[in-house]
């Protein structure tokens, strides 16, 4: 049986080659790049207002929600006609309650589609979501103080998971691993996105469990991107990205990988000794 860190970087090197052959030969180099490539910018604060939409965009990577949500209103940045340019100090301020924001949003932005008004309806969940990240946020004075407060935790590997749970508890429909997407996505790189389709392709690979957890998940991927020597952020994008099958991020348009988890599956089966399974 070959040791975890190999089969670690069969996995890695894999899927690399599985995701470069679906794309055009002459684009391959530039689409990847556009979809792993992201410097550390733990040292690289942005300002508070790009901070909390970072928030609210990562709110709504869940299932289903980016067309309930940012699809509806023509996209997320469009909150910020309600959120006075995603300033959090000035939201926290002005909205005493969530249903203020969602009259808001009705008001200004006229949400496309049903509206389940109900207290189980994506938009008030959502609403409460935004009240609760201008509450958080609005405890740093700006962009520098919150990247201050957060490297205190992420330069220790031992204290990183603590950054992610601390902003789910203060923030109502921020999980751990949405918590993790948003700090990934502002340059935080050794965090990645354990996300469904994340666990679903390790597990797999027996990498982990379909069972686990979303820090295990999460563990998971750092070790992968320690045993190849590349960010978590890197594995992260590279799986999504068979699991989604969605070059989003390519300057012009690339057809999708159709069917591609499964294809991934049947190729990992085919060609992977014994001694790499799980």
């Amino acid at each position: 049986m070959m040791s975890k860190d190999l089969l670690r970087k069969h996995f890695y090197e894999n899927s690399l080659s599985f995701v470069r052959a679906h794309l055009p030969s002459d684009r391959a180099d530039e689409v990847l790049c556009a979809h792993l490539d992201l410097e550390d910018g733990s040292q690289t604060p942005v300002s508070l207002e790009e901070l909390y939409e970072g928030l609210l965009i990562s709110a709504q990577n869940t299932q289903g929600k980016p067309n309930q949500i940012g699809g509806s209103i023509k996209g997320i940045h469009n909150l910020a006609q309600i959120t006075f340019g995603f300033n959090p100090h000035l939201v926290a301020e002005h909205y005493q309650t969530s249903k203020q924001i969602f009259d808001e949003i009705k008001r200004v932005l006229r949400p496309s589609g049903l509206l389940n008004e109900g207290v189980r309806g994506v938009w008030p969940k959502y609403c409460r979501t935004m009240l609760d990240a201008a509450k958080f946020m609005s405890q740093f004075k700006d962009g520098d103080d919150f990247y201050t407060w957060a490297n205190t935790m992420y330069q220790d590997a031992r204290s990183q998971d603590a950054i992610p749970m601390l902003i789910a508890q203060q923030v109502a429909g921020i999980g751990y691993s949405l918590g993790c997407d948003f700090l990934k996505e502002k340059g935080f790189i050794n965090f990645g996105k354990a996300d469904v389709h994340i666990k679903e392709i390790l597990a797999s690979v027996g990498l982990c469990d379909e069972n686990s957890s979303d820090i295990d998940c999460q563990v998971e991927l750092r070790a992968i991107a320690k045993a190849v020597g590349v960010s978590t952020y890197k594995v992260d994008k590279l799986v999504w990205l068979i699991g989604s099958g969605t070059f989003y991020m390519a300057a012009t348009p690339v057809d999708p990988m159709i069917k591609s988890k499964d294809k991934f599956k049947k190729a990992w089966a085919a060609l992977t000794p014994t001694a790499f399974r799980a």
